[in-house]
């Protein structure tokens, strides 16, 4: 069996897909990592909004234990109790 060479050009073009199959897998790569350090935050974020709604949740409570429902102007400090019927 006899060794075959291929033309210059077409030699070229095997390596030039080559190449651009690697260059594009580690993009992939850069890709997947940067989503993944994304996932990592927003889970974090998330986890403070969660304790966040809970810290406003505890205060809403406290106010309400002390002045009754109302509303809260929280520009002047001014509370308006809520109107029964």
């Amino acid at each position: 069996m006899s060794l075959i060479t291929v033309e210059p050009a077409e030699l070229a073009e095997a390596r030039a897909v080559r190449q651009a199959f690697i260059d594009l897998t580690h993009r992939l790569g850069r890709v997947e990592f940067a989503k993944h350090a994304a996932d990592r935050e927003r889970q974090v974020v998330l986890t403070e909004f969660d304790a966040l709604e809970q810290r406003e949740r505890t205060h809403l409570d406290a106010l309400i234990t002390k002045y009754g429902t109302g509303t809260l102007n929280i520009e002047t400090g001014t509370f308006t109790p809520s109107v029964s019927v």
